[in-house]
């Protein structure tokens, strides 16, 4: 499977505050701030990048799953590695020709088709083998 780097989500207890830190600190440029909302889930997040394509996601859980990883490990962890796939159907296909069974956001396993992601890009994670590290597949349409 051909992988390419996208981005690392943190979480944060204040998104503005560590967005600002690491605007001044670093001089990389901020996306508007973002939500995601669905059942048991709420966070606003921002980008920060570097350049076209480098960057780091900030988020802010403020209900669900993502919350309670904040509350439990404390701000600054990572818990969400992103990577870029040209075609999401064969990403799915590789990984349950392997005996992996692709998941949701919230840990469901999905089927075929069922590629949402929270900014309406085509998405699927692997489900969360070691504690809450979650990797996430997502279609790039540049490619």
């Amino acid at each position: 499977m051909k992988l390419k780097y996208s981005h690392v989500d943190i979480v944060v207890r204040n998104l503005d505050e560590a967005v600002s830190y690491y605007q001044n600190a670093l001089g990389w440029k901020p996306s508007e701030e973002l939500t995601w909302k669905s059942p048991n889930f709420d966070v606003r997040y921002k980008f920060l990048y570097n350049g076209d394509r480098d960057k780091i996601a900030f988020v802010e859980p403020r209900a669900g799953a993502l919350l309670k990883v904040l509350q439990e490990q404390g701000e600054g962890t990572i818990y969400r590695l992103c990577y870029y796939v040209e075609n999401i159907e064969e990403c799915y296909d590789e990984l349950k020709a392997k005996g992996v069974n692709p998941e949701d956001i919230n840990g469901h396993e999905i089927q075929k088709g069922d590629f949402g992601g929270p900014a309406g890009e085509r998405s699927l994670w692997l489900r969360r083998k070691y504690r809450n590290l979650s990797i996430e597949f997502i279609e790039d349409k540049e490619h």
